[in-house]
């Protein structure tokens, strides 16, 4: 394992962390029906895909971005996609719950694909200047 993926692992399991405490603690005291069950699954799932995806997209690097750019574009599209039908899945099975699991997807989606793309760019560009 890299030492890059490694620094990316901790700085998004840190993330992680702070998301559950906050769920666990915070929200519930704010919002009176609060489902932390589904708000800890969809950090993790997301937690993990990121992790996933950013491992791989790394190893497709390789110190060209020419490479990177198409693996990149199909990676963000497949995940897209699968994310997509899981969200259609969760909300067609439990449809009293499904404006919180959006909204919360939502939030997670931005909070881990920021993390993912600052860290991706700050590879890409260490790598290129070396």
């Amino acid at each position: 394992m890299s030492k890059e993926f490694s620094a990316f692992l901790l700085k998004t399991g840190i993330v992680a962390v702070a998301i559950s405490l906050l769920v666990t603690f915070a929200l519930p005291s704010f919002i009176s029906d609060f489902k932390s069950g589904t708000a800890h699954m969809l950090n993790f799932l997301l937690w993990i895909s990121t992790a996933m995806v950013h491992y791989f997209l790394m190893k497709k690097a390789n110190g060209r971005v020419q490479g990177f750019i198409p693996s990149f574009m199909l990676t963000t599209t497949i995940k897209l996609m699968v994310y997509f039908f899981l969200i259609l899945a969760y909300a067609y099975t439990h449809r009293s719950e499904a404006a919180f699991f959006i909204i919360c997807f939502f939030c997670l989606y931005v909070i881990y694909t920021v993390i993912e793309i600052t860290s991706i760019l700050g590879f890409l560009n260490k790598e290129e200047s070396s």
